[in-house]
């Protein structure tokens, strides 16, 4: 018996609405709570419509962010962009580039206003083209789409725009950088760029630091300021190998004024095939040290990690169960109230809610216990290829997330913008309506026991698979 049934019994049915969070309940979602706010949606099947997505800034002027899509194996694997409306999901602008087989979005990001015309821009990479000898990296107008500027790789089969970073102001003028990677430069040992945010010239290159190195540049991501020296600093992936094994490194590097420096490396972790899934993520402080962390998603070993931006040692580990393509995911702001960043991570061939449907996962970073999940009903949907938060797009408080789902429509694919709960819904606020009172009280007590296998736990606030004394203390704790 679910709780919503054991509550009627105690209260009646006309008291509390539907609880036992399953298909029957919510039909395409198991959990209540999902809220759908724009569906995006692809345009052909295979094309990998929701490979990346992104936030972008209001690109029609509605006063609602927008967000961003790549589909790089769409139009023949020539690859396409667009953006979409935060209100609704329609389209504002597309781009296939011309091109065939560029695989154009194998990489996106949203990067700063290089036009000067108030909107961000997007930025998106096609690595793997031969009839473009050495790959592209476009960076496009976010209003418009208009390409403002082609990175091309002079030399053929240097993967340019394999990677990409944004945001980050990495040698210290104050105007955020762009960089990018090409993997396969000097016969795979890999490089990186670093580039000008405002007029785009190359500042410097960074090489790995210690042979033997493989895919320098699988990965990259700024981390915010690790050494205190008042610039961003950036943390880059290579492999130990050329072939397909797990065996992989992350470096850390910043600069002293007058080049890059190499800060340490992180061991022991999965860079895997070269897949942008294999995220890093950083700039968020975790363990509250003063220090923002580095976050990688081992999507190959179905875990995430969180690596202290000090040191690199390992601060957070989050493992799946089961083979589920688990670890894209994201660094996000707090969601629960305890001053703490969290983590999205996806996992897109989840079968929780049906064959290959997929979900979302959401984590404290304090202790990595569970705090939300989206599980779709649908099969075959792979919701959670990727995820990244988008801003309150519906104004009630708490931040929205964009979702991938690229096997959903029949293939299509469709990136799909859902509610976040505002904070005072978590933890303890069971019944959404902004208070912890006595009806959460009895719909935790009317679920006390082990989680049954039909029911999304709710009430199972420390995420240990029961409702118990400690569900218990955690909602008293929020009581009001």
């Amino acid at each position: 018996m679910c709780a919503s049934d054991k509550l009627r019994s105690l209260l009646g049915a006309g008291l509390v609405s539907v609880l036992c969070w399953g298909p029957t309940a919510t039909g395409q979602w198991v959990e209540d709570e999902c809220e759908v706010l724009a569906t995006a949606q692809g345009f052909e099947s295979g094309a990998l419509y929701g490979w990346l997505v992104t936030s972008a800034d209001d690109a029609d002027g509605d006063g609602v962010d927008d967000f961003a899509v790549a589909a790089p194996f769409g139009g023949s694997f020539r690859g396409r962009i667009s953006v979409h409306s935060g209100a609704d999901g329609s389209q504002i602008w597309s781009y296939t580039i011309p091109t065939a087989s560029a695989i154009l979005g194998f990489s996106l990001d949203r990067m700063n206003d290089v036009d000067g015309d108030g909107v961000d821009e997007i930025v998106a990479g096609g690595p793997w083209n031969p009839a473009l000898p050495g790959g592209r990296l476009l960076v496009f107008s976010g209003a418009t789409g208009a390409i403002i500027h082609t990175f091309a790789g002079p030399v053929e089969f240097d993967t340019y725009g394999h990677s990409v970073a944004t945001g980050g102001d990495f040698n210290g003028d104050g105007v955020p950088d762009l960089v990018f990677s090409g993997i396969n430069v000097d016969n795979g040992a890999g490089r990186v760029f670093v580039h000008s945010g405002d007029d785009l010239t190359l500042l410097f290159t960074i090489d790995p630091p210690t042979p033997p190195a493989f895919f320098f540049g699988t990965g990259i991501a700024f981390i915010g300021d690790v050494n205190k020296d008042g610039r961003d600093d950036l943390a880059i992936g290579d492999r130990l190998a050329q072939d397909f094994g797990p065996e992989g490194r992350i470096h850390v590097f910043s600069y002293d004024g007058k080049q890059p420096v190499h800060e340490f490396t992180i061991d022991d972790i999965d860079q895997g095939i070269p897949l942008e899934s294999e995220r890093i993520d950083g700039g968020r402080d975790f363990d509250q040290d003063g220090t923002p962390d580095i976050f990688l998603g081992e999507r190959r070993l179905n875990r995430a990690r969180v690596f202290s931006g000090a040191d690199g040692s390992v601060i957070l580990t989050i493992q799946h169960e089961e083979i589920a393509s688990f670890g894209p995911g994201r660094m996000i702001g707090d969601i629960n109230g305890d001053s703490v960043p969290d983590l999205l991570v996806g996992a897109q061939t989840d079968g929780t809610g049906a064959d290959l449907a997929g979900r979302v996962f959401f984590y404290s970073g304090a202790d990595g216990s569970l705090l939300r999940t989206m599980t779709p009903t649908v099969a075959d949907m792979r919701f959670g290829a990727d995820a990244a938060p988008v801003g309150d797009l519906n104004g009630d408080g708490a931040i929205d997330f964009v979702v991938s789902a690229m096997g959903a429509a029949g293939g299509l694919g469709q990136a799909l913008v859902m509610a976040g709960i505002p904070d005072s819904q978590i933890p303890g606020d069971l019944d959404g309506d902004g208070t912890v009172g006595v009806i959460d009280l009895l719909i935790l007590l009317a679920s006390w026991g082990p989680c049954p296998p039909c029911c999304d736990c709710a009430a199972d606030l420390d995420a240990d698979g029961t409702i118990g004394i400690f569900d218990l203390l955690s909602l008293l704790a929020n009581w009001g």
